[in-house]
């Protein structure tokens, strides 16, 4: 379940960071980076997950 709570974190990070830089408080670089490096980690968990079955499933499994 641990790295199912670590997708969960990523995802919700994500979500915080794109508010954040639609409200202008993250500029675009600092935003391109680290997007990149949240889905770089969100990847990582993702094949580690034996029978990961997408995004949309995970999603509607964890009511996000």
């Amino acid at each position: 379940m641990e790295r199912e709570q670590n997708i969960f974190a990523i995802i919700k990070t994500m979500e915080f960071l794109e508010i954040a830089y639609m409200n202008g408080k993250v500029p675009g670089e600092k935003y391109d980076a680290e997007w990149r490096s949240l889905f770089h980690q969100f990847q990582t968990c993702t094949n580690v997950i034996q029978n990961f079955e997408g995004i949309d499933s995970f999603i509607q499994r964890m009511n996000l």
